[in-house]
């Protein structure tokens, strides 16, 4: 089994070390000229390539059809050769197909003449040019595995799972004596990759909750003291999270946390996702204490395993669920305060006792007062540790104590807020208790809604979720601490369940927890098995493997990533996103002075603010009776000409159309 474990090691290896060429005989490719437009082989014209398309069908399709050396040929999706004509880009069925090279600059890959020289679109036609223009992205090769994903993924992925079977399988066959420091390290490798390979999918921000959070996040990596979403306002703002001007929609720990990764790697999409990777590396260690705490460290380890492979955890990575980061964030600082307190309970250390109030206030500045779970945690374990009244009170002074510094660190920014901007702060507050007794913006469900989405959390069934408690109790050792965790777990269902709202993240605040209730009653039936047939231990243990190993790939659901991922199989829907997202970074090349922008559409007006400094900009057209007061009143007004720019707006003497991107 280890010389099997050292060969898949090395092969792993060498794949990594092999870099396949960037084109290939049969692979489909996208021209992209520098505005953002792609290039048609539209049936309609004179055989010309032409750079003005939004959207990839059919024409905007062409293959390479062959390689040699450093050149390639290029055919479009009927196999009509590409050649040049009159130094124009052209398909013609009966046409001899040109070469082209491409290379490579700053991460992107130009497309370029035989003769070496680059091309470029002038709006009209795609021509020989001095300087880069049209971009190349390759879609749709197959991997190593016969799927989408880039190699390199598929080696980081197989990397983490390669790390967790063999930590496993040492642990279960007793091969070596691994240090502490080299077993955390393992287990930071593995987390860091799937994580990493999660943030770096996709190169642009996702609709609803992530551009609000990293528009947001920007304007207070500028200005630290207040959390705003138009900066400056030049509208007057409504109380709605969408088109306020000061965001108190949520607490703001996470958005310093996103600001400060963003003012470190600039502006960019990738920059907002650091915190979620450094904070869900470290969540995949915690899971491996609490269950290494809690039973021993073969549940550690299966708990661990079962959280880095969660797809939910991976798609709010991404940046494509419901609040995201935020949730991410809020996950991170409610599972250290449970370690905290795990930790405190055993040793009795003055720095978890720190921890807990500190981890459960930054829990509390993340989202709001479910953050102080882990006090309903420490008072079941006093009321199923009462023995008398004196002790219980002896015993109660440290969580109220605890309690009150977490308070400390709470109240202040919630006292800011409220005498800052009173009207906000109240209507945030009404909105949240409105999540209770309300349906709020069609996030309904019934009541067994979070316990159906088990499947997609954990890879099981909601009944086998109820039945792992009970198989778990019984391999715990410090049985107090343990039914504390489940307690608390049971409430976040049901309060969550009572609640009207239902959102697909509320309850994977506890995930870490069930993770090791999970592990705990698989490794309970391991143990069963081998009691009751010791002479089966041979067939026993590859036997647990094999069943994490079909969880993982049951919850990890390789397939629906990779619908996410591969632009083809989602029907382009992300690369539209994309586009989108690549001309309102070109925004700057507008603006000559200070200005606002008007008639976006929305929530793309959302997106163009990320990418452009100091630029409002607003999907209605614009009220020049408050634009003539601070702060905008010697602003420029720019307006998108979509073709229905009214009179009165074209017109007026401070309006300057600009194209509609």
């Amino acid at each position: 089994m280890k010389n099997i474990l050292l060969l898949l090691g090395i092969s792993l290896m060498l794949l990594g070390c092999s870099e396949s060429p960037y084109l290939e005989e049969g692979d489909k490719i996208v021209l992209q000229d520098r505005f953002g437009q792609y290039l048609s082989a539209d049936r309609h014209g004179n055989g010309e390539l032409i750079p003005n398309r939004d959207k990839i069908r059919n024409w905007e399709f062409f293959k390479v059809q062959s390689v040699t050396e450093e050149k390639f040929t290029l055919s479009d999706f009927e196999n009509n050769p590409i050649y040049l004509h009159k130094k124009r880009l052209q398909w013609d069925k009966n046409a001899t197909a040109a070469n082209f090279r491409f290379e490579t600059s700053k991460g992107r890959v130009f497309l370029k003449t035989g003769d070496d020289k680059f091309l470029r679109s002038n709006s009209k036609y795609v021509v020989p040019s001095k300087n880069a223009g049209i971009i190349i992205h390759r879609l749709g090769r197959k991997n190593v595995l016969g799927g989408y994903l880039d190699n390199e993924d598929v080696i980081m992925l197989f990397l983490a799972l390669g790390i967790f079977i063999f930590l496993i399988l040492n642990q279960l066959y007793g091969w070596y004596s691994i240090k502490s420091k080299i077993l955390y390290s393992l287990l930071l490798i593995a987390h860091f990759s799937v994580a990493f390979f999660a943030i770096t999918q996709f190169d642009f921000l996702f609709f609803w909750d992530e551009m609000f959070h990293a528009v947001v996040a920007k304007n207070l990596s500028i200005d630290p003291t207040i959390p705003k979403l138009f900066n400056p306002a030049c509208h007057d703002p409504s109380l709605g999270w969408g088109d306020t001007d000061v965001w108190l929609h949520k607490q703001p720990l996470f958005l310093y946390q996103m600001a400060a990764a963003i003012k470190l790697f600039g502006i960019n999409a990738i920059s907002p996702r650091i915190p979620s990777l450094l904070m869900m590396t470290l969540t995949g260690l915690l899971a491996y204490r609490i269950g290494s705490q809690l039973f021993n460290k073969l549940i550690g380890l299966i708990a661990s395993m079962i959280f880095c492979f969660s797809l939910h955890k991976i798609e709010l990575l991404f940046g494509m669920r419901n609040t995201d980061h935020n949730d991410l964030a809020f996950l991170f600082y409610v599972t250290a305060s449970f370690w905290a307190l795990i930790e405190y309970r055993i040793s009795r250390k003055r720095w978890a006792y720190a921890g807990i109030f500190i981890f459960a206030a930054c829990a509390v500045l993340t989202k709001w007062l479910l953050g102080f779970l882990v006090y309903y945690a420490w008072g079941i374990i006093l009321l199923l540790s009462f023995t008398d009244f004196k002790t219980f009170l002896k015993e109660l002074k440290p969580l109220l104590m605890s309690f009150a510094f977490s308070l400390l660190l709470v109240i202040p920014w919630q006292v800011y807020i409220f005498s800052a901007y009173p009207e906000i702060a109240s209507f945030e507050i009404s909105e949240i208790r409105r999540h209770f007794t309300e349906v709020v913006e069609d996030h309904y469900g019934d009541w067994d809604y979070h316990l159906l989405l088990s499947v997609k959390h954990y890879g099981l069934h909601y009944y086998l979720l109820i039945i792992a408690p009970f198989l778990a109790y019984f391999s715990s050792n410090r049985k107090k601490l343990f039914m504390s965790v489940v307690i608390s777990v049971i409430t976040v269902y049901v309060f969550y369940s009572i609640a009207e709202t239902k959102m697909v993240s509320f309850t994977f605040v506890v995930s870490v927890l069930i993770c090791v209730i999970i592990s705990a009653a698989i490794e309970n039936l391991y143990r069963s098995l081998l009691h009751f047939h010791p002479n089966k231990e041979k067939i026993i243990k590859p036997f647990l493997l094999a069943s994490l190993l079909f969880l993982i790939y049951h919850s990890f659901d390789l397939v629906e990533i990779e619908r996410k991922i591969n632009p083809k199989l989602s029907h382009f829907k992300y690369v539209q996103k994309e586009i989108t997202q690549k001309k309102f970074k070109r925004l700057s090349h507008d603006i000559i002075k200070p200005s606002a922008l008007f008639n976006a559409r929305w929530p793309e007006n959302i997106n163009a603010m990320y990418y452009n400094d100091n630029l409002p900009v607003y999907p209605a057209f614009p009220d020049f009776e408050r634009l003539k007061e601070p702060p905008c009143e010697e602003r420029e007004i720019l307006v998108f000409d979509d073709g229905n720019v009214p009179d009165s707006v074209a017109t007026n003497p401070r309006v300057r159309l600009i194209p509609n991107y």
